[in-house]
């Protein structure tokens, strides 16, 4: 692998992680009322500071409404696929991110 194909793939890396830092309000709010509001402000207003800290606080924020027993359910399962997902993901990123390393660190100085 020559350097610029190591720099490549640790820029895709740091695109991909950043992303998820991006949309980690949303993720948050999996299981809320308004997942969807709150994906559309993290998405349209993210870019700014300010739009990705009154996303962050409103997934945190509690609901007011209680979720009736089959929407708890629902959300449940599917917040947890989601949540096994991203673990997963990350574990990849973190793997192909050391490996990334250490052929770039042990690779014979030309």
């Amino acid at each position: 692998m020559d350097t610029t194909t190591i720099t490549r793939i640790l820029a895709g890396m740091l695109v991909l992680m950043l992303s998820l830092l991006y949309f980690y309000p949303t993720f948050k709010a999996m299981g809320k009322r308004n997942t969807g509001a709150i994906f559309a402000l993290n998405l349209l207003t993210g870019w700014s500071v300010i739009g990705w800290v009154v996303a962050l606080i409103w997934a945190l924020k509690n609901d007011a409404v209680a979720l009736r027993p089959d929407e708890v359910q629902q959300f449940t399962g599917r917040d947890r696929r989601i949540k096994v997902f991203i673990y997963i993901l990350w574990s990849i990123v973190a793997i192909i991110l050391a490996v990334a390393i250490i052929i770039t660190y042990t690779s014979p100085a030309s």
